[in-house]
């Protein structure tokens, strides 16, 4: 089985076919599903994911299998990382090209002190 380029988070594919229409509200699928909203609405939003638990809470309320819903998430995985990997080169890269470390960090007080010592009149 091919590896999808960019496969999507299993909150976006739960977002477009449950709340695609305004029938259902991440509210009321979660009461259904039996577990929070914020918890819900974190899946559907990308920013957490799906667990064993909620795959086959999905899986019983939706119908399909709880291994497809992991599966999802296992494929997800690994194309987030890689961008967060590519992410941070791209950040060392243009630090190291600009001369500066990664320790480096403006200090304002020290600049306010510098200025103000180099204007005798304040």
């Amino acid at each position: 089985m091919a590896q999808m380029h960019n496969p999507p988070h299993p909150g976006e594919v739960l977002r477009d076919s449950v709340f695609n229409d305004a029938a259902v509200s991440v509210t009321d699928f979660a009461a259904r599903l039996g577990v929070t909203r914020v918890a819900l609405s974190r899946v559907s939003n990308g920013k957490a994911a799906i667990s064993a638990e909620m795959a086959l809470r999905l899986a019983a309320a939706l119908g399909g299998s709880a291994q497809s819903w992991l599966h999802m998430q296992a494929n997800y995985r690994p194309v987030a990382r890689r961008a967060r990997t590519k992410a941070a080169s791209r950040e060392n890269r243009a630090i190291e090209a600009g001369g500066l470390t990664r320790d480096w960090v403006p200090r304002l007080d020290v600049a306010i002190a510098t200025t103000v010592s180099q204007h005798k009149y304040l």
